[in-house]
């Protein structure tokens, strides 16, 4: 998935996952699960918010990022982390 992975993929939040998503200094966010932290740059948090919300999410939808390169960036990480999954 994540070699395929492009603006056009969907992806959606992994069920049952709870997380919680805050500031954590000047440039940027935390993303808090169960096991881990990841920590993104402020910049993200709107994406980020989007593909959290638990629908499904088309990558080159994501808001607040100014190319798709940097929201398959940041799709990318988080599959990876296992936040998210294909849909």
């Amino acid at each position: 998935a994540l070699d395929a992975l492009d603006a056009d993929s969907r992806l959606a939040l992994r069920p049952g996952l709870r997380w919680q998503l805050v500031p954590h200094g000047p440039d940027t966010v935390a993303l808090r699960l169960f096991d881990r932290t990841i920590t993104l740059p402020a910049d993200c948090e709107p994406a980020a918010r989007a593909l959290l919300t638990g629908t499904v999410t088309r990558v080159g939808d994501l808001p607040g990022l100014p190319d798709d390169a940097d929201r398959v960036t940041l799709a990318r990480r988080l599959l990876r982390e296992a936040v998210l999954v294909p849909a």
